[in-house]
């Protein structure tokens, strides 16, 4: 049931392959200092595949390789509420939650997020 937890994936965008499944994402927010951290969190469903991945940004708006539907959910929150919060909004919509871990510039591209918390069953899909 828990075979994910834990487990860093790389998420599909215009410009690469990886998980496509909805989820939410848990991500620091942007300009703040790591000693005052803060998190936004986001609800992104309905990966178009189209022609991907793309080259460049110009071809993406052409082409359409995103998610189609994000929905801001909460801005600037400290981590442990951000993600009490996404474990609720997790359990109603019932999709995968990510998080962008603060040590992400170690990674190795920045679309790679740690599986928190996905619902009994769930496996991810590539595309």
């Amino acid at each position: 049931m828990e075979k994910y937890f834990g487990q860093t994936i790389q998420v599909a965008t215009a410009l690469n392959k990886g998980i496509i499944n909805d989820h939410f994402d848990v991500i620091p927010a942007v300009g703040i200092e790591d000693k005052a951290r803060k998190y936004s969190g986001f609800l992104l469903r309905d990966f178009n595949i189209a022609e991907g991945p793309v080259q460049c940004s110009e071809l993406k708006q052409k082409n359409g390789r995103d998610y189609q539907n994000i929905e801001d959910k909460f801005t600037n929150l400290p981590l442990e509420e951000a993600l009490a919060k996404a474990r609720e909004i997790v359990n109603e919509e019932r999709v995968v939650l990510y998080l962008e871990r603060e040590d992400a510039k170690t990674f190795p591209s920045p679309c790679h997020r740690e599986i928190v918390w996905h619902p009994k069953g769930w496996e991810p899909n590539e595309g």
